[in-house]
């Protein structure tokens, strides 16, 4: 399930994707009337789960959280 925050330009969504038989964290910044998000960055804690991404955004700073489990058990990133 994607987490979606409101920023200055726009939105920030977050969203768990598998790249390369893995799961991360992209982070898409959409900024209004643009049809493509201006950037997309990628988390990555480490281990094969990043999941249940959470954002807030402060100003033009966007801070995510997300469970991972680059060792056991899963924690909070």
């Amino acid at each position: 399930m994607p987490a979606i925050a409101s920023w200055t330009k726009g939105c920030v969504v977050c969203v768990p994707v598998e790249r390369r038989d893995k799961w991360q964290i992209a982070c898409l910044f959409i900024e209004r009337d643009k049809k493509k998000p201006e950037s997309v960055c990628y988390l990555d804690a480490g281990g094969s789960a990043n999941i249940d991404p959470a954002v807030d955004v402060r100003g033009d700073q966007a801070l995510v959280v997300w469970e991972g489990n680059p060792e056991s058990p899963r924690r909070i990133y």
